[in-house]
């Protein structure tokens, strides 16, 4: 399993009761993607170019921090 997959997994499963709380739950996911794995950040590198990539990971960020807001 990757380590994104994993950190998903560990949110959604440690959010208390989870099936009441379906939007929390998606929320807490949410945020355990906001730091992009190492395998992310290679592939980001080589599809982007690596002078490109703090940039492109801070794009990444707002893009999950907007999906965030309420």
């Amino acid at each position: 399993m990757n380590e994104m997959i994993e950190r998903v997994s560990e949110a959604i499963l440690n959010t208390p009761n989870a099936s009441d709380y379906p939007i929390l739950v998606a929320r807490n996911a949410i945020k355990a993607m906001r730091e992009p794995t190492e395998d992310m950040s290679f592939a980001g590198a080589e599809a982007s170019g690596e002078d490109c990539l703090p940039i492109a990971i801070k794009c990444y960020q707002a893009m999950i921090d907007k999906a965030l807001e309420e």
